[in-house]
C-alpha cells in the first residue's frame, strides 16, 4: 500500500509541561509522528485536554487546567497565529485560508452517448 503524506509514521511519547515553576504540572502525552509540512510542531487534540483535565474556550484564545497550586491559564495569541499562517507558502495553507475570491473553473457538461437501439 502506498503511504500517504498524512499516514503516522509512528507514535512519541513526550513530557508536556503547563504553568511556571511556582505552578507547574507536566503529564506524558502521545503525539502520532507524521511527515508534513506544517507550521506548527505538535497539534494538541482531546487526547492531551483530558489528560491535563483543561478547559478550552475558544473565543477568549485560552485553555485552563488544574494544578498543585491552584489553576493554570494558557492564553493563545490570535496575530501572531496569524502571522505563522501567513508565513506559509500559499500551496500549503489550511483550506479555510484559501482566498474566497478565486472562482473555481467552469465545469464541462457531460456528453451524451447517442442511444443505440436494438430490434
Amino acid at each position: 500500500m502506498a503511504s500517504r503524506a498524512n499516514d503516522a509514521l509512528g507514535k512519541i511519547t513526550l513530557p508536556v509541561s503547563f504553568g511556571d515553576l511556582s505552578n507547574p504540572r507536566t503529564e506524558s502525552i502521545t503525539f502520532d509522528v507524521v511527515e508534513m509540512n506544517y507550521p506548527y510542531n505538535a497539534i494538541f487534540g482531546h487526547g492531551l485536554i483530558n489528560k491535563f483535565e483543561a478547559i478550552v474556550h475558544q473565543l477568549f484564545l485560552f485553555m485552563k487546567m488544574p494544578a498543585i497550586k491552584g489553576v493554570i491559564t494558557v492564553r493563545g495569541n490570535q496575530q501572531l497565529a496569524r502571522d505563522i499562517e501567513r508565513g506559509v507558502a500559499p500551496g500549503q495553507r489550511n483550506i479555510h485560508l484559501v482566498e474566497a475570491d478565486k472562482k473555481p473553473p467552469p465545469l464541462k457538461e457531460a456528453k451524451r452517448d447517442k442511444e443505440e437501439t436494438f430490434q
